[in-house]
């Protein structure tokens, strides 16, 4: 990275302007594809045990995360 310039992301992201534009790119095109394969219920079951909502009892982020990754509705 010897002469490159350094650029500040979003949430503490650093990186290279190519290497941003890359990772979100990346989140982008997985989003996408999430939303084409899979159910709406899988990506909630998912994201329950992954944002451990069954220890804290809250569902919340489970919820915003099915809607953000595809606009569905419970």
């Amino acid at each position: 990275m010897q002469g490159k310039k350094i650029y500040k992301g979003m949430y503490g992201l650093y990186g290279t302007k190519d290497g941003i534009r890359n990772f979100y790119k990346f989140y982008e095109d997985m989003e996408k594809e999430i939303a084409q394969k899979c159910k709406a219920q899988d990506v909630y079951d998912y994201e329950f045990d992954n944002h451990e909502c069954g220890y804290v009892g809250d569902d919340e982020e489970a919820i915003n995360m099915v809607i953000s990754t595809s606009g569905w509705m419970l």
